[in-house]
């Protein structure tokens, strides 16, 4: 079918009666879930709008229903500063503490009357959609909640995001929603890719995050993402009275709520549905974990105000964890870096043992006598706990040490995943890291999977790797005890690989945080005639270590005892850490009253919240520059 001036008297006035059809078709379908007309008549339509403007390019829309397939690919996502802050939520694990939540709200208002509005906690990602004269002209992810990342073209191919607002919008419209997929298209998904060969995703949440941040739109496209909105975001010149009229003029501008919303006058109206919406987790089409419970009245959202990212008028309130009776169907070893053997049951995560139902002629299971990789017979050494295979060859430590030099806090080498570690141990072209540093073109294209570009990368990825800083290069090598911090420690104290090969026990034990059994596997370990070689040659392949720099003395991070929670958007979590760390201060894994400073990110959790409980200094992201100043 072709239409042209003569064979149709008016195509743009049929290309925008088409456009009208469809517009509505999806709405009803995938918005209100009352389809009017059938998949072929919508397909018929959408072909008929496709040739329509194929034959006439002036006449096509940035908000046509063609228009969601996906754009061309992008280098990078440009970042968005969000006019109003995408806050994050503080969590109630408990009924308890629940309670303490309702209890402050009450405590500001006194009598006046309180209603709460309690939707469904999906797990999914926040974005934030701008509009302008009803069409749409922005997206971005929330975060670290005042700058996303731009993923305009990648929302445009959700179905449920109308590109053109119904009713009559403001000129300037903000909806904040939720990206998830639903389960059933989780595992239907998982199927096809498991069909096809292609890894499989973990869980929905983390295929919706992935699937929304592809640079490239058309992948986008064709991951199952759905969307529910739940909050308005600038909206100048329009106030509302209450949470609950802002959810009703998104379904009337044609923005899917949720439709297990409720509207709560009181607190055991609240425990009611989140009781509800607890024994039905499961027969959601979606995944949830709790609900969200947020006062419904603006005026008092505006008195309670908000505690740095996080707002005094609404809490999450979780669901208790899971816990399931199941059958340990089997038990296998798996051998480490260090031989150190694991045993790994075949089951969920272990909560507790029920001995009463344990099945009759159950035997005790019994670490193996040997390396269930090479043969080997093990070791436990005294005082240890841990058992392990003595071998230096052993093949399944060859490729745990080959995973563990290559890894991020290593030598970050991209494209070095499990497969291809298995692969270059297997074929025998790698038998100790060093062994990288000499691979070749030739020796890559000839290995399974591996075409022109995944070889050049590869070796791209190792070449760039000889320029890491001395800290990751110390790390990579596996030395047993030495963690990233212990690593850290020992460039600043030693500056190069030389220096740290000839130190003996005592300059190794005036480390910090080295103790006299650290020191000693440090020094035993580099004594090694294989690990000296393995050094030697990283260093005659080029390998050359940058060195730490100096640490300040003095400064607002000098001495301090820093935690890291939540997402920076302009630091990866490592960074950050060298940034204190160069400022003479320490990063700590948890909060506590020794804890001198919190930098909290977008989604910061519970430490932020025990932070709070301590009355310990939390600074955000534009905060923690203006100390890196």
């Amino acid at each position: 079918m072709r239409y042209s001036p003569q064979g149709m008297e008016n195509p743009a006035a049929r290309a925008e009666e088409l456009r009208a059809q469809l517009r509505d078709a999806s709405h009803r379908y995938y918005v209100l879930d009352a389809p009017t007309v059938s998949d072929a008549e919508y397909d018929r339509l959408f072909r008929e709008l496709e040739q329509l403007e194929a034959d006439h390019p002036d006449l096509i829309t940035p908000d046509s229903p063609t228009r969601r397939v996906g754009a061309a690919p992008s280098e990078k996502f440009a970042k968005v500063t969000h006019r109003r802050q995408m806050m994050s939520l503080a969590n109630a694990m408990t009924e308890d503490e629940f309670l303490e939540f309702d209890a402050r709200v009450h405590r500001l208002f006194g009598d006046e009357p309180l209603r709460y509005v309690v939707e469904p906690k999906l797990d999914g990602l926040a974005v934030t959609l701008r509009y302008e004269n009803g069409r749409l002209v922005q997206g971005a992810t929330r975060g670290d909640g005042l700058t996303g990342e731009d993923v305009t073209a990648n929302l445009r191919t959700i179905k449920m995001v109308p590109l053109q607002l119904g009713g009559r919008p403001p000129a300037v419209f903000e909806a904040r929603g939720e990206v998830f997929i639903n389960k059933r298209d989780f595992v239907r998904m998982n199927e096809e890719r498991e069909k096809a060969g292609e890894p499989t995703f973990v869980n929905p949440r983390n295929c919706a995050a992935g699937s929304l941040r592809q640079l490239d739109p058309r992948i986008t496209a064709q991951r199952p993402l759905s969307i529910f909105f739940y909050e308005v975001g600038e909206t100048p010149g329009l106030t509302f009275a209450t949470h609950w009229e802002k959810l009703a003029l998104l379904r009337e501008l044609g923005l899917r709520t949720n439709p297990e919303n409720a509207l709560c006058e009181s607190l055991p109206e609240v425990k009611e549905k989140y009781r509800r919406m607890l024994a039905m987790r499961h027969e959601l089409p979606y995944e949830i974990d709790g609900s969200v419970v947020k006062v419904d009245s603006e005026d008092q959202r505006r008195r309670l105000g908000a505690v740095s990212r996080t707002p005094r008028w609404a809490i999450a309130y979780k669901f208790p964890a899971e816990e399931e009776a199941t059958t340990v169907e089997d038990i296998f070893v798996s051998v480490g870096r260090t031989g150190a053997l694991t045993p790994v049951a075949a089951l969920p995560e272990i909560v507790r043992v029920i001995l009463e139902s344990r099945p009759a002629g159950s035997r005790p299971w019994e670490m193996p006598k040997q390396s269930p990789a090479c043969g080997t017979p093990v070791v436990r050494e005294a005082g240890e706990a841990i058992t392990r295979c003595p071998n230096p060859t052993c093949p399944a430590k060859s490729v745990s040490r080959l995973r563990h030099f290559a890894s991020r806090l290593a030598m970050d080498i991209e494209g070095l995943g499990v497969e291809t570690s298995i692969q270059l141990t297997e074929t025998g072209l790698v038998k100790t890291p060093a062994d990288l540093y000499r691979l070749t073109y030739d020796q890559l294209v000839g290995l399974d999977r591996f075409a022109d570009l995944s070889a050049r990368n590869l070796l791209a990825a190792i070449e760039a790797s000889k320029k890491r800083p001395l800290r990751h290069v110390i790390y990579a090598l596996g030395i047993r005890m030495v963690g990233e911090a212990t690593a850290v420690a020992l460039a600043r104290r030693f500056g190069s690989l030389e220096a740290l090969m000839n130190a003996s026990v005592e300059d190794l034990q005036s480390v910090r945080d080295v103790g006299p059994e650290v020191a000693q596997q440090i020094h035993d370990f580099l004594a090694l005639p294989g690990q000296r070689e393995m050094i030697r040659q990283f260093l005659a392949a080029g390998v050359s270590p940058e060195p730490e720099p100096a640490v300040a003395a003095a400064g607002p991070l000098a001495g301090k005892s820093v935690v890291l929670t939540g997402t920076l958007a302009q630091y990866s979590r490592e960074a950050a850490k060298a940034e204190i760390e160069r400022r003479g201060g320490r990063v700590s894994g948890s909060v506590s009253r020794k804890t001198d400073l919190v930098v909290a990110g977008g989604d910061a959790g519970s430490k932020l919240k025990k932070a709070q409980e301590l009355g310990v200094r939390v600074v955000d992201e534009d905060g923690f520059r203006e100390l890196l100043k």
